[in-house]
């Protein structure tokens, strides 16, 4: 009797779910235990074939299982199945079944099995790991707690020379050069004295072949049970990386220095034909076509000036070169000396430049000599692309919340009445060297330079258009402090752009 009670403990009260089936497969017996694993009632399932909880794939599995046990196959059998749940969800079991004979006739099966999800997705992730470090594209090694290698993913023979079997338990330093040896070792010591959990630096590798590359190291510590016992990383060879950017610096001075004296051959006939056109002008008695040529002249040479210093600005912009002195000042202020510095252009094509200040003591907090070559491109563009006689307005107002800055903001406008800009042109405008109409003169560097200045200060520049209406440009700018005009900003004067 307490051997039946025994029995009946282990089938009634376990863990593992039991169940027994007739020749045909359909459910007898159901216990507890499987009603927990797998969610459905023994009443549920009674008289039912167990194929009916697996899912379809492990019917199919489990239905060629009884073909070949019918057929006088295995006395029992070990496998793994899922179970569809009743809600839906899918149970991976562990299977055991065996026949179960009276009198040599089969009389049904008894079948245990056990949840083994968990177990089951754990070998399907150390799969997966698996598989992305033997097919990863970089270099994933393993080091014990004395700098050896215990492990070398295959693509490390690519970067090293060597076969991973060769690395295995030498020291890393093996693979350095001496003098990224002594770095590396240092790195490693603190790393395993929990200084430098995790890091990432460069290195210099020693090939088998006596070659060398260039590499990006990312390094942390294994840990078990608290205690460092390893370290682990990534390697990736950066070898053509840094070449392209030792490169890149060389091409960025040559251009420098290029741009450096093409600004200078440029700029010395300006100078000189600026002082004989002065002379000129200042003469009295020239007649009303001559005056119309001196000033034609001059508006030529402030073209061309600018010209020149949107070269040097757009690329020391660029560069990050440009030390930007930050000031409170009125836009109206600088308004007004953009209007003087293009009144001779505008008038040269009959044209009315019509300022409308909607906020009258908008502060810009800001270069003001750069903001002011802004607008004198975005004012100079406005002449050149509009018709004669027509008008240009340049508009200002203070704007609370602005998208592009943290706190309110300058908004300045310039619309023309020109020839608008094509929707496909629009997104190219602000490129160097690139001009929607190169016939009409500029090589296409103002509106490059004018959105570079204008986000060095933090702003954005927009632009909308419609072709034969015209275009309007906007900026945004830091709005200052009235109280602050004509003082400098001593936290901010001489910021390097970058």
């Amino acid at each position: 009797m307490q051997y039946m009670e025994f029995l009946r403990q282990v089938v009634e009260e376990g863990d593992s779910g039991i169940c027994f089936l007739d020749p045909q497969g359909r459910v007898l017996y159901w216990n507890p235990a499987a009603e927990r694993i797998t969610g459905w009632k023994a009443g549920d399932v009674a008289g039912k074939l167990i194929l009916s909880v697996y899912t379809p794939e492990s019917r199919v599995e489990e239905h060629e299982n009884f073909q070949r046990l019918a057929a006088g196959g295995d006395i029992s059998f070990r496998f793994e199945r899922d179970i569809l749940k009743p809600d839906g969800q899918i149970v991976s079991v562990e299977v055991y079944t065996s026949k179960v004979f009276k009198e040599k006739t089969l009389i049904g099966y008894w079948s245990t099995f056990r949840d083994v999800s968990g177990a089951r997705r754990q070998r399907q992730l150390e799969a997966l790991y698996q598989n992305l470090i033997e097919n990863s594209d970089d270099t994933i090694y393993h080091l014990d707690a004395q700098g050896r290698f215990t492990y070398l993913n295959p693509l490390s023979e690519d970067l090293t020379g060597y076969k991973p079997e060769e690395l295995i338990g030498k020291h890393f330093a093996s693979v350095l050069t001496p003098a990224s040896r002594e770095i590396a070792k240092a790195n490693f010591a603190k790393g395993m004295a929990g200084e430098l959990p995790r890091i990432r630096y460069e290195l210099e590798l020693l090939r088998k072949d006596g070659t060398t590359k260039i590499i990006e190291l990312s390094t942390s510590t294994w840990y078990e049970g608290g205690r460092p016992i390893g370290r682990q990383g990534v390697v990736r060879d950066i070898t053509q990386r840094k070449a392209l950017e030792r490169q890149a610096e060389e091409l960025a001075k040559l251009k420098e220095s290029l741009t450096q004296m093409l600004v200078h051959d440029l700029k010395n006939p300006a100078v000189a034909l600026g002082g004989y056109l002065e002379l000129v002008a200042g003469q009295e008695g020239h007649d009303e076509n001559t005056v119309k040529w001196l000033n034609g002249m001059q508006s030529s040479l402030f073209f061309l000036n600018e010209i020149i210093a949107n070269i040097l600005d757009v690329s020391r912009l660029e560069g990050g070169h440009v030390p930007l002195s930050w000031e409170h000042w009125r836009i109206a202020d600088v308004v007004g000396e953009v209007l003087k510095d293009t009144s001779l252009m505008a008038r040269a094509k009959d044209l009315r430049v019509q300022f409308i200040p909607l906020e009258a003591e908008a502060v810009v907090h800001g270069d003001r000599q750069i903001v002011r070559r802004i607008l004198i491109n975005l004012v100079s563009n406005a002449v050149k692309f509009s018709l004669s006689g027509k008008d240009i307005f340049l508009s200002t107002e203070i704007v609370e919340k602005s998208g592009h800055l943290n706190g309110p903001a300058v908004k300045v406008s310039v619309s023309d009445q020109g020839y608008g800009i094509p929707p496909e042109n629009q997104l190219r405008i602000f490129d160097k060297f690139y001009s929607t109409a190169p016939s009409r003169g500029g090589i296409g560097l103002g509106l490059a330079f004018c959105k570079l200045a204008v986000e060095a200060h933090g702003g954005k520049i927009a632009v909308e258009s419609e072709t034969d209406k015209g275009s309007t440009f906007t900026v945004f700018l830091p709005a200052g402090s009235p109280e602050m005009v004509g003082r400098l900003s001593p936290l901010s004067s001489g910021q390097i752009v970058s």
